[in-house]
This record gives structure tokens, C-alpha cells and sequence, in this order.
């Protein structure tokens, strides 16, 4: 996406844990959305430290696909379509970096 991310983007202390990202986001100025668009960083709030992922595709039937990694457990790369919601395979916040 050619945004230079690190745990200070913006100025903030630290983005912390993914389940902060979206709060965080928000009080830096960047977008926070309720709903997918191609190129956010979907946000999972729940669990002990939340999840993030990089939503590829918004199908047309509302569903959406991400890329991602520690999703399930180990340290292994993912490709899945999953829903707005608030269950631990769904997401419910989507930063619009750009």
C-alpha cells in the first residue's frame, strides 16, 4: 500500500495490541469504517490481544476475503473469506490506511 507503518505511525506512542488498532487509528486521525473495502486493515476487538488482517477482496454478496497470519494458531500464513461480525473468525472494525 506504500505506507511506511511502524508501532509510532502518526505520532502515537504505540498501536499495542491489534484489538487497540482501531482506537488507536481514530485518535491519530486515521479512518475507521464499519464496513470492508479492498486495501483496510480489518480489526478483530476480541480474545486477549484481538487480530488484525489485510482485506484482498468485498464480494458482492457481502462477505470478504483477507490475508493474515496466526489465524487458528502457529505462525502460518492464511488466505480466507470471513463476515463482518463479532465472533473470533469475524472482524467488525476496517482502518482505511489510505
Amino acid at each position: 500500500m506504500g505506507v511506511k507503518f511502524t508501532n509510532q505511525y502518526k505520532g502515537a506512542s504505540r498501536w499495542g495490541n491489534a484489538k487497540n488498532w482501531d482506537n488507536t487509528a481514530r485518535a491519530v486521525g486515521v479512518p475507521v469504517y464499519s464496513r470492508p473495502k479492498a486495501g483496510d486493515v480489518a480489526v478483530r476487538e476480541g480474545g486477549t490481544f484481538g487480530h488484525v488482517a489485510f482485506v484482498t477482496k468485498v464480494n458482492a454478496n457481502g462477505t470478504f476475503e483477507v490475508d493474515e497470519y496466526n489465524y487458528g494458531g502457529g505462525s502460518r500464513y492464511s488466505h480466507r473469506t470471513t463476515s463482518v461480525g463479532t465472533a473470533n473468525s469475524q472482524f467488525s472494525s476496517f482502518i482505511r490506511f489510505r
